[in-house]
């Protein structure tokens, strides 16, 4: 659920938050969102035995032996480049990108929040996809990260609350339009 105080609190600095006035709820491209830079959200294939090979950060090269064609196959590049290995059989290709449907980018972005620190400067992170953020944790990166303003990272952010907002008001009329069970004398 929408924390009502964060969201108001968030709407009273940024603005109404709803598909309307929100240019970032609309997931279909317009004429001005397909002249923006595609950026990669996953980097990832399928190998014909079921591997699935990720690459995550620039120069994280995968490879695997495919058990079916003994192939190797490999993926590089993170979210900067996509390299893919060229096979006979090829691999099913399960790139990400802002020109998906928003449903499949907010399955597969994820944000990294800092768990702990330790002593010898080491960080812990922990990677959790955007549909799996609270609503207030999206408030408080909308709030506190300054370096994603104006950046793709911002703009699913708020297609999130948008997305949120928009599932409650469609589940609660859905509970409007349920039968009235109450006794009726």
């Amino acid at each position: 659920m929408l924390n009502e105080h964060d969201l108001k609190d968030w709407e009273s600095t940024n603005g109404k938050l709803n598909e309307k006035s929100s240019p970032y709820y609309n997931s279909n491209c317009d004429d001005t969102e397909s002249k923006e830079k595609e950026v990669i959200i996953r980097n990832a294939i399928e190998t014909p035995d079921g591997t699935i090979l990720e690459s995550e950060h620039q120069h994280d090269y995968k490879s695997h032996t495919d058990a079916i064609t003994g192939e190797v196959y490999v993926v590089d590049g993170g979210k900067d480049y996509l390299r893919r290995s060229l096979n006979k059989i090829p691999a099913k290709d399960l790139t990400v990108t802002t020109n998906d449907p928003f449903e499949v980018q907010r399955e597969f972005f994820k944000w990294g929040s800092i768990l702990q620190e330790s002593a010898n400067g080491y960080t812990v992170k922990q990677y959790r996809a955007l549909k799996s953020l609270s609503t207030s944790h999206i408030l408080a990166i909308l709030r506190t990260q300054q370096q994603i303003i104006g950046t793709y990272v911002e703009k699913l952010m708020l297609m999130e609350l948008a997305f949120r907002k928009e599932l409650e008001v469609q589940i609660g009329k859905q509970f409007e339009n349920t039968t009235d069970y109450s006794s009726k004398g």
